[in-house]
């Protein structure tokens, strides 16, 4: 792969009109899924569809401008190639992103990178510690915020204290997600399938669990498991802009996941449960943050108090379901960077019982749903009524879809292995 390949994609003839209305306009350049170029691309925002992989369906959006190759977020020719290209735009373009390596890339390099480009995150110290489990885990605790009992064990002693400590079941995860994708383990302790956390039942279960572990990923998370099911899973998207003020907000709930239990969204409804939103303004403003998040909370079935699993200081994979709602949160970022302000807006204001899907991992997850005796085809299929959005097909942009099924036919009939970062 060359180090930068920028290409034009074919667009359909209406598409004329909408680059000349934004031709004075600062480009957005996004590092993401679909849904992120849609929700730009549906409020008229010129975008360059941007990534380190070759074969994505997004490329083909209709409302991508252009399409930007460059090398792995984790490589250092990721930062020197967008310093290397940054001349040539006529004014600074925006960046966006749904992924946790080039949040990464762009806030420890943020001083040369504001030379050429916008974005907005918060600073960079508050990065390492969401990036990172163990640290956000001891944010967690000087700021008192309401997560699972947690520990995070430097050496074999401590671990062996954790497990006589914590309550059961329990989850062990890695400080760094890509830290367990190891085939090996994967193929391993993981069931063949890439998980966030692995599920302990008892303190034995911990400790092999531990040493299967450790020789791939060393610094691990122990914490407490919060009962309940995939459904008890809550997300909220905000946008707070540089001086704090809350620009706009979302509530999602999931209903299913890929992989089960410790998977990405599959099937994603939109909610407003107040006081979990009042809940989540209260920890960003605490944490003095800046920027798109996603704060992940869990319902517990026995005590129904929320706690705090994460916070992504990024755009979702299912971010667009809001968008479809009626809070594009990009867009607003965008218009506040480049001089178009947009009002505070702290309170709920958007469609609610709408549905997110992911088709093909929503199959892969019925699959296990199955196994596990929950959501029957027939609740599944009835769960589909109603007001419904999908990941990838689209009738206002089709080409995604049918590029999707390309791929999918190509690299099983081929049986090519995936490909970039």
């Amino acid at each position: 792969m060359s180090a930068v390949t920028i290409k034009k994609t074919q667009r359909a003839a209406s598409a004329g009109s909408r680059r000349s209305a934004a031709a004075n306009r600062p480009i957005a350049i996004a590092f993401g899924d679909l849904g992120l170029i849609r929700s730009l691309g549906e409020a008229r925002i010129p975008v360059i569809a941007a990534g380190t992989r070759p074969d994505r369906s997004a490329y083909a959006s209709r409302y991508a401008q252009k399409r930007l190759l460059l090398p792995p977020y984790e490589s250092h020719r990721f930062v020197d190639e967008l310093l290397r290209i940054g001349p040539r735009f006529e004014q600074k373009p925006v960046l966006f992103t749904d992924n946790d390596k080039a949040v990464l890339a762009f806030s420890r390099h943020r001083a040369a990178l504001s030379d050429y480009y916008q974005f907005l995150l918060p600073d960079d110290t508050l990065i390492e510690d969401l990036a990172d489990k163990r640290r956000f885990a001891r944010l967690a605790e000087e700021q008192s915020l309401p997560v699972p009992r947690t520990f995070f064990p430097a050496t074999q002693e401590e671990f062996q204290e954790a497990a006589r400590l914590t309550n059961y079941p329990c989850i062990l995860k890695p400080a760094h997600q890509d830290l367990w994708k190891d085939e090996r383990l994967v193929s391993g302790l993981l069931g063949g399938r890439y998980k966030k956390a692995f599920k302990a039942h008892n303190r034995q279960g911990l400790l092999d669990a531990y040493e299967q572990i450790r020789r791939f990923s060393p610094e691990l998370v122990v914490q407490e498991y919060v009962p309940g099911g995939d459904d008890h899973l809550y997300c909220l998207n905000i946008y707070l802009d540089a001086q704090g003020a809350i620009k706009g907000l979302f509530l999602g709930q999931k209903l299913r996941c890929c992989p089960v239990e410790f998977g990405m969204g599959s099937f994603v409804e939109s909610v407003i449960d107040q006081p979990l939103i009042n809940l989540g303004i209260q920890i960003a403003q605490r944490l003095g943050y800046r920027g798109l998040a996603n704060l992940e909370f869990k319902k517990d079935r026995d005590s129904q108090q929320f706690k705090l699993l994460e916070i992504n200081p990024r755009f979702n994979s299912w971010g667009y379901l809001g968008t479809y709602c009626g809070v594009n949160l990009p867009a607003r970022l965008y218009h506040d960077r480049t001089g178009q302000p947009t009002a505070e807006e702290s309170r709920p204001r958007y469609a609610t019982g709408v549905r997110w899907l992911h088709l093909k991992n929503d199959l892969k997850a019925l699959v296990e749903y199955r196994q596990r005796g929950e959501w029957p085809l027939r609740r599944w299929l009835r769960s589909f009524s109603g007001p419904l959005t999908f990941h990838q097909f689209s009738w206002r942009d089709p080409l995604p879809a049918l590029a999707g099924c390309w791929l999918f036919i190509r690299g099983h009939l081929f049986h090519r292995p995936p490909r970039g970062a």
